[in-house]
């Protein structure tokens, strides 16, 4: 018989998550080039075009954390806090945004407004990842995750605010 007391959190590496959130920033970069090139809008496609680079950025810096936290001599540069949570560890190996195939598929389906709002939940989901995950990354990489967190919310404001402008009535 189990133990009730039993710890099923997950133990994973600082490197982990950071690969992690560096592949969710390119499924964000993938997201939002198959909306610059699906929308009929200059507005959607100028902020998919300042989305996409914001993604690239990530990708680069939380690869980059990911490399340095592998090659660090001092181990507590690749160790989490304490192992992450179930519930954490399950939104943390979710997919943030639409995979590029269902958006293929979707396109025909799919216009602005639905695209947009898609874009909303994965930024806000993605922001909320990363507020879960920051108290547990290593204290070096913790400014960086507000950072991004931060421009995650930003991200999500625009979008909002593109659409209360240019397609709501």
């Amino acid at each position: 018989m189990a133990s009730k007391n039993r710890d099923t959190r997950e133990a994973v590496s600082a490197a982990e998550v950071l690969r992690r959130l560096a592949e969710m920033e390119l499924e964000g970069v993938q997201f939002y080039e198959g909306m610059h090139r699906g929308t009929r809008s200059e507005w959607v496609r100028r902020l998919a075009s300042v989305l996409i680079e914001a993604e690239k950025r990530h990708n680069r810096r939380f690869t980059e954390y990911a490399e340095r936290a592998e090659q660090s001599v001092n181990p507590d540069d690749n160790a989490l806090t304490e192992p992450l949570p179930p519930d954490v560890h399950r939104l943390f190996t979710a997919c943030v945004f639409v995979s590029k195939q269902r958006i293929r598929d979707a396109a025909q389906y799919a216009n602005d407004v639905d695209m947009i709002k898609l874009a909303i939940r994965a930024e806000e989901n993605l922001a909320l990842l990363l507020t879960q995950l920051h108290s547990y990354v290593p204290r070096s990489q913790r400014a960086y995750i507000a950072r991004v967190m931060k421009e995650e919310w930003g991200h999500k404001e625009k979008l909002e605010e593109i659409m209360k402008k240019h397609f709501t009535r």
